[in-house]
């Protein structure tokens, strides 16, 4: 993922908040992301 165009960084190490962020996957060009949090509490990207 590259958030801001400053290089790519690994999907867990963003901050995803609750309505999603803008980033841009290579190949794909831009795309929405989101945070999904289980009932259990267990985080998933």
């Amino acid at each position: 993922m590259n958030p801001d165009r400053s290089g790519n960084v690994q999907v867990d190490s963003l901050q995803i908040p609750e309505e999603g962020l803008v980033v841009h996957l290579k190949g794909f060009g831009m795309i929405k992301v989101f945070r999904t949090v289980s009932r259990e509490g267990d985080v998933g990207n």
